[in-house]
């Protein structure tokens, strides 16, 4: 029998919303460094192809993930697709998100700071719906908590259901969240080409 305590659902989207404004307060660091790597050699293009391939996976990550919790989440307790090798997906890509700016933009460093710093706001988070969850579905968490890890996935447990329940309201929020993360891509794009016109100054050098 789940355990009936009056904890509430955490406001997720605050701590996602937290997480998006942290990483415009560091454009300006962005900006106003430049990475060792030469534009064009094969460590930069390496990083940024890296950075790519991280911020896709981000997008469409979360889009697959909201495909099977929908508007469902902290309703029902979803255990398939995604939530079968992690209990929280959505933030994981997320995490995976972050740190692939800081890739895009040629910077071991940069990408190690966003990733941290988002996983560190994020995971709070996911305590807090982790106890909801318990307070709300008992033994029934229990067993899911010991079957599937908290964040980092665990590929071999996957299973799917067959059937991805489709919510509309709650997919377009998260395609606008994705366009955060692929907006980066033109910033990007601009910061190289200004610094190559020489009108952006370079502060200082960053791995």
């Amino acid at each position: 029998m789940p355990l009936h305590r009056n904890i509430t659902p955490f406001n997720q989207r605050l701590r996602l919303r937290v997480m998006q404004l942290t990483c415009i307060a560091l454009i300006p660091l962005f900006i106003g460094t430049y990475p060792i790597w030469v534009e064009g050699s094969v460590v930069r293009e390496v990083l940024k192809l890296a950075g790519l391939m991280l911020l896709l996976g981000c997008v469409f990550g979360r889009l697959w993930s909201i495909l099977y919790a929908g508007g469902n989440k902290n309703i029902v307790l979803v255990t398939s697709g995604p939530y079968s090798i992690t209990r929280n997906p959505l933030y994981l890509f997320s995490v995976l998100g972050a740190a692939a700016i800081g890739l895009l933009f040629g910077s071991l460093i940069l990408a190690t700071i966003l990733g941290v710093a988002t996983c560190a706001i994020l995971y709070r988070t996911a305590q807090r719906e982790a106890e909801f969850l318990q307070s709300k579905f008992g033994s029934m968490y229990d067993e899911y908590a010991r079957r599937v890890p908290f964040f980092l996935p665990n590929f071999s447990l996957y299973v799917d259901s067959g059937i991805a329940r489709f919510h509309p309201k709650a997919l377009g929020a998260t395609f606008r969240d994705s366009i955060f993360f692929m907006s980066v891509i033109p910033l990007v794009e601009l910061t190289e080409y200004l610094r190559s016109q020489n009108l952006m100054p370079d502060t200082y050098p960053i791995f």
